[in-house]
């Protein structure tokens, strides 16, 4: 479904697209002072999508280091290597 007719769909259906819409009561509203302001009402991700995205970046984080430093070690090597031999 693309945003436009997800948008559609739920300003028509009145019901929660999390990380999209959010249907609220005025009662709630009306606790935030009477804003309107998107963010409070609707998040960007979920608690889970947020975890998830963490476990991930952290795993991506840790093999990064590790090829980086495999291909340091690697680049030594042959660096090392090379300017033996010009000696």
């Amino acid at each position: 479904m693309n945003t436009s007719s997800a948008s559609s769909a739920a300003y028509q259906d009145f019901k929660d697209e999390p990380g999209f819409t959010r249907v609220v009561p005025i009662e709630e509203i009306r606790t935030k002072e009477g804003s309107l302001s998107i963010p409070l009402y609707v998040g960007g991700e979920t608690q889970a999508q947020t975890d998830a995205a963490a476990g991930t970046a952290t795993t991506a984080l840790a093999d990064a280091l590790a090829d980086w430093l495999q291909s340091s070690s690697s680049v030594r090597r042959s660096l090392d290597a090379l300017l033996s031999s010009t000696e």
